[in-house]
């Protein structure tokens, strides 16, 4: 029994030795680096031409370009619920859809588009069309 608390004691005092204070200890109490964009959100999903993807409470990409009588389409792979309005009010205005849900837009006429997610402040985005 004797040898057992002899055991015991050195095991705690071993363990208790690595918590002093040693010059040459060079390990670091810092956290890991991590590798994350500056927003902290997940890389852009790849958008076809045309195609604008709603991911991260986003419109990715923000801006796009397209040639008059081309179709523009908003996908949204968020699992909340967006929709797209043209910030001028003539073009177009979509209801509100759903994760895996798209709406289509059929361009007119040449000219800048801005518009908006009325249920997100911030989440806007442009359309150029072009001749």
């Amino acid at each position: 029994m004797r040898k057992t608390a002899v055991a015991l004691s050195l095991l705690a005092l071993a363990g208790f030795s690595g918590c002093g204070d040693d010059d040459e200890d060079t390990t670091s109490n810092a956290p890991a680096e991590t590798t994350t964009s500056q927003t902290g959100a997940a890389p852009a999903p790849e958008a076809a031409p045309g195609e604008v993807i709603m991911k991260g409470i986003r419109f990715q990409p923000a801006e796009i370009t397209v040639k008059v009588g081309d179709t523009v389409t908003w996908k949204n792979e968020d699992p909340v619920d967006h929709n797209a309005v043209d910030e001028a009010g003539g073009q177009f205005k979509s209801e509100l859809f759903g994760e895996g849900k798209t709406y289509e837009f059929k361009t007119t006429k040449a000219g800048v588009i801005d518009y908006v997610c009325t249920v997100h402040p911030g989440m806007t985005g442009k359309i150029t069309v072009t001749e």
